[in-house]
């Protein structure tokens, strides 16, 4: 039930990029006004996820998503008054993005006191798989709301469905998260005090860069056939491939450690693009681009275990600032392959982010916990 609630809750923040983006237009913006709002909440949302996470850290998870689920749930509901104010709106999107509830960053740092040890690969993989529904079905409920009752109506089904999944998660019994220690407690920098985690932010930067720039290479193909419209083809079966490949990760325990298999992954993500690049159609590219997407879902999920190896604590910020980082690497690696198209960009990310990677698994001083098979803590010794 955990679970269920989480993914209503987190389903506005899913519609809202597509939401802002429809609704606005439909309410007489321009296409750029409506897109630019539609990237003002987006990165409203990503300067203050990881604030939230570590709030919810230090003061418990169910007041923070509470206090914030009803802060947005107030501003959708005056988005979907008629006749606002074009200012007023721009400061309700940015509110709503500002306010968005750390929903994600919670369920992430909950997994290593939900599940044992040996089990958080596959509760990480069982995450990606979710989100991937997730992300493939807020579209359209935007879309079917805005198309079918109006541009208010959307705004608020996402009030609905985000108070009732912080509902539905408030009232679920849950094991209670690990108290953060003082001393990171009154440390300004918190969890970015982690040399770890700002790798691991870099590796990030760069996938989120390499999957931002998927859209884009659907419609470089689509154009390059004279088939504009078929532009979504390549996304989409790149998605069904990333669902593929997150359900056959989560199915079984894999040999090796989290940083083997994240390595092999990124690998492949980085050589499978590379048959998307010579295909001569539409058709055979977006069938290609099941591969590279299969090899996405676990990589995603194998840094997740990375996260929780070098920081075992688990902490919401932490994962608050990966998904920035996802976030942030998403608009500059389109922004910069907008600037020079090519197909080849997906490629040449996963390249920089498997590079990226290896150095830092190279270099670092918690390389030795690597050497182990599993994610089970080491135990002390008792004193003779």
């Amino acid at each position: 039930m955990l679970l269920v609630g989480t993914l209503l809750a987190r389903l506005p923040s899913a519609m809202a990029p597509t939401l802002i983006l429809l609704a606005q237009h439909r309410s007489g913006s321009s296409l750029t006004a409506a897109a630019a709002l539609s990237a003002l909440q987006a990165l409203a949302a990503s300067l203050t996820q990881p604030l939230l996470g570590r709030a919810a850290d230090r003061h418990g998870h169910r007041p923070v998503l509470a206090a914030s689920a009803t802060a947005t749930t107030l501003v959708y509901l005056s988005l979907a008054l008629p006749h606002t104010p074009m200012p007023a709106t721009v400061a309700l999107i940015a509110l709503s993005g500002l306010l968005t509830p750390p929903v994600q960053a919670c369920l992430r740092s909950r997994w290593p006191d939900l599940v044992p040890d040996q089990a958080l690969p596959t509760a990480h993989a069982l995450d990606t798989c979710t989100s991937e529904l997730l992300y493939t079905a807020a579209p359209l409920l935007a879309a079917a709301a805005v198309y079918g009752t109006g541009s208010g109506s959307g705004y608020l089904l996402a009030a609905i469905l985000g108070t009732g999944g912080i509902l539905l998660s408030a009232t679920t019994p849950a094991v209670p998260p690990r108290p953060v220690p003082a001393t990171k407690a009154r440390d300004p920098l918190g969890d970015l005090r982690s040399a770890d985690l700002r790798w691991l932010m870099g590796v990030h930067l760069f996938l989120g860069a390499a999957l931002g720039t998927v859209t884009l290479v659907g419609l470089l193909i689509a154009s390059r056939d004279h088939h504009t419209a078929a532009s979504g083809l390549l996304p989409a079966c790149y998605s069904v491939g990333s669902l593929a490949g997150g359900i056959l990760a989560g199915a079984r325990a894999w040999p090796g450690t989290p940083a083997t298999r994240f390595m092999a992954t990124t690998a492949l993500m980085t050589v499978a693009w590379i048959p998307v690049m010579l295909c001569p159609t539409l058709a055979t590219a977006a069938l290609a681009a099941v591969l590279p997407g299969a090899a996405l879902a676990p990589t995603l999920s194998t840094g997740s275990d990375l996260r929780s190896q070098f920081l075992p604590h688990g902490h919401a910020e932490a994962s608050g600032w990966i998904l920035v980082a996802l976030g942030v690497g998403e608009a500059l690696g389109v922004a910069l392959a907008s600037a020079v198209p090519s197909t080849g960009w997906p490629a040449l990310y996963a390249l920089v982010a498997l590079a990226t990677a290896a150095f830092w698994l190279w270099r670092s001083p918690s390389a030795p916990q690597l050497q182990v098979s599993t994610l089970r803590r080491p135990r002390l010794r008792r004193a003779r």
